[in-house]
């Protein structure tokens, strides 16, 4: 777990920046919607965009694993004996173009366990992405990421608003919704940030909380919390094979990432933050 702080500089208060968790992209599996991913990326491109990397984003899944078929493979990996370098090469070739834009990178359960056997599919393609060896944005499994919006206007400065993010890959899962619901609704007991954001699931869902908090001058105040699941880009199943996806009798979900729109300027907190499914 690591702790990031970034700082953007912005010039109006009517500003809106939005922040796209990009995870469970699954490269080098068949199922994986690349177009959609690729749809997402040019989104990134857009103007006061950034993104977070929630891990999955190989599907890092190699010949001798036993969720493993030929079948299985995207047709870019068929007959090739590297088969993790082509994942890697892949992942750089789709994400470098917004590497400058990426504010974290969270490692996923199949990076992980790849890692576990001596394989890094981590740390070299996020070093391909941002195109040096620097680790300043890895995370690890989990972190937090501290954004602050700083408003300037030349030589002068003004207010800055603060955005705490909690982030995880994520973990366990289910079937239900309310499985997924109360996992994330566990969040804030244990850490405290604004909007705390999980992959995994491959499920986008995202609603609001209210904690109830006193302010230094004795009064009472609502603060507004984000719970927030991403979304994955990897379908549970294709026609031309049964994938690990099927066989555990997962249900098919929408595919795609959430968005979120950040208002720093905005005089009511309750504008602040808004989450699109």
């Amino acid at each position: 777990m690591r702790c990031i702080t970034r700082t953007i500089e912005h010039d109006s208060r009517s500003d809106v920046f939005r922040i796209i968790p990009i995870g469970d992209t699954h490269l080098g599996h068949i199922a994986t919607d690349e177009k959609l991913v690729q749809r997402t990326i040019d989104r990134v491109k857009e103007p006061d965009t950034y993104w977070i990397g929630l891990g999955d984003i190989c599907d890092s899944i190699g010949r001798t694993d036993k969720r493993h078929t030929e079948e299985s493979l995207a047709p870019w990996c068929h007959g090739v004996n590297r088969v993790f370098k082509q994942q890697r090469d892949k992942a750089v070739e789709m994400f470098q173009p917004i590497g400058d834009k990426c504010l974290g990178y969270i490692m996923g359960n199949h990076e992980e366990k790849l890692e576990a056997h001596g394989t890094d599919l981590y740390y070299s393609v996020l070093e391909g992405i941002v195109d040096n060896d620097d680790e300043s944005l890895a995370m690890g499994m989990s972190g937090f990421l501290v954004l602050k919006f700083q408003r300037s206007n030349g030589d002068r400065k003004g207010g800055t608003q603060t955005f705490v993010f909690y982030l995880h890959h994520g973990a366990g899962g289910g079937r239900k919704m309310g499985s997924k619901a109360i996992r994330l609704e566990d969040l804030p007991s244990s850490y405290d940030a604004d909007i705390y954001i999980m992959g995994h699931t491959h499920t986008k869902l995202a609603f609001p909380a209210q904690r109830l908090v006193p302010t230094r001058t004795g009064k009472l105040k609502e603060r507004e919390l984000w719970l927030c699941n991403t979304g994955g880009f990897m379908r549970n199943t294709v026609e031309s094979t049964t994938t690990y996806s099927e066989r555990a009798m997962f249900k098919p979900l929408p595919l795609g990432s959430i968005e979120i729109e950040l208002r720093p300027g905005a005089e009511d907190p309750s504008e602040m933050v808004r989450v699109i499914q």
